[in-house]
């Protein structure tokens, strides 16, 4: 008998120290991945700090992006795709490479910046125009851009606006393709020959993934977003998008046309909504919690041996075979003590066991821990 106790006392200390290193491996796996996801978020622009530069959507002049030029002079626009979360100042650098890690700030940053090709014209004035930005895995920068594999996502988001200090652009996509980083057709097209479009739009008919024909006569410019793909080390996800020269907003005194001002009360999301596809680190860690309030109650029975003793203890009062009612009676208030504390323990426990089955079924009904991972939901109208 001496010897099953003394292997359960052992027991309850191994799986006393297993539970601690497991709650203590799990905090330093929550704490790096929050740090991580505010790393990207940040890095993604998530905090809106850039918002407040965006240039005045009633205006196409320079002055409109003097302000964001003072923070770093190789931005030449601003692209806005409504409904998504891209939304986000154009830097070109002095190649293809410079701003692939480093953000608008001119810091060295994992998610970069959202960047013209160096092949085209600083003020757009070429018929095709490479946009290139990271697919990272929380929607930020060009993440986006591979929900528009999906019919319903593609057709519900078409929209947006190219800013730039030459004058403004409407943006309506018409085409998705998943290709390679080897596609002349995409990545080395001639954007200076007039007959460009018509064999770009001839290829992306054939190619594309979703594709809405246009009119070869009403393409003039065209704009295309690229990133990386998950599957493939080359592979790369692209949107295309017809860009269209927006009418000169109403100067000071003139009356207003709405068709001539960018929609911007339309304006895409920043950061992640409920309805997002996601799930949300905290919403664990918060499961995670619960369960570990339970651990004790099952595997370190030291910690709830006094529940055991008061039990004893009311049913040794309990039983006249071993106490007389003058020891009952002396013992009256400590037993009436021992019950209250015991209920008080039964309902914790039941409150425990609760609280962890409604926050699992929560979180099963709520969180998809196949989708990317943010740090937590956004509970916004």
């Amino acid at each position: 008998m001496k010897h099953i106790k003394s292997a359960a006392r052992t027991a309850d200390r191994v799986l006393g120290v297993f539970t601690a290193l497991l709650a203590i491996l799990v905090i330093i796996y929550g704490a790096y991945m929050l740090f991580d996801n505010v790393y990207a978020g940040k890095s993604g622009f998530l905090s809106r700090d850039l918002l407040v530069y965006r240039p005045d959507e009633n205006s196409s002049s320079k002055e409109s992006f003097e302000e964001l030029q003072k923070i770093n002079e190789d931005v030449n626009a601003w692209i806005t795709i409504f409904d998504t979360h891209i939304d986000y100042p154009i830097a070109q650098g002095k190649d293809d490479w410079e701003y692939i890690n480093k953000n608008i700030y001119g810091q060295q940053s994992l998610t970069g910046s959202i960047y013209l090709s160096t092949s085209n014209d600083r003020a757009y004035k070429d018929k095709y125009n490479v946009i290139f930005g990271h697919h990272v895995v929380n929607g930020t920068m060009f993440g986006d851009l591979e929900k528009y594999e999906n019919v319903s996502y593609f057709l519900n988001h078409r929209d947006g606006v190219l800013q730039t200090p030459y004058g403004n652009y409407d943006l309506r996509v018409f085409a998705f393709l998943k290709t390679d980083a080897y596609d002349n057709m995409v990545y080395y097209l001639d954007s200076s020959n007039r007959d460009s479009i018509p064999l770009l739009m001839e290829y992306l008919s054939k190619n594309a993934g979703n594709f809405v024909d246009l009119s070869t006569d009403d393409v003039k410019k065209v704009v295309a977003l690229s990133t990386c793909a998950d599957s493939s080390t080359n592979g790369r996800v692209v949107v295309f998008a017809n860009a269209t020269r927006r009418s000169l907003p109403p100067k000071t005194g003139e009356k207003e046309d709405e068709d001539s001002v960018p929609a911007f009360h339309t304006v895409g999301k920043i950061g992640h909504d409920t309805d997002d596809s996601h799930w949300a680190l905290l919403n664990l860690i918060c499961v995670i919690a619960t369960l570990l309030t339970l651990l004790p109650l099952f595997f370190i029975r030291k910690k709830y041996h006094q529940l055991r003793y008061a039990k004893n203890m009311v049913k040794k009062f309990d039983d006249e075979e071993y106490v007389d009612e003058n020891e009952v009676n002396r013992y009256q208030t400590l037993i009436d003590d021992l019950k209250d504390f015991i209920k008080k323990m039964r309902t914790g426990v039941i409150m425990e066991i609760l609280a962890l089955v409604i926050s699992v079924i929560a979180f099963i009904l709520t969180e998809d821990i196949t989708q990317p991972i943010v740090i937590r939901d956004d509970w916004r109208s």
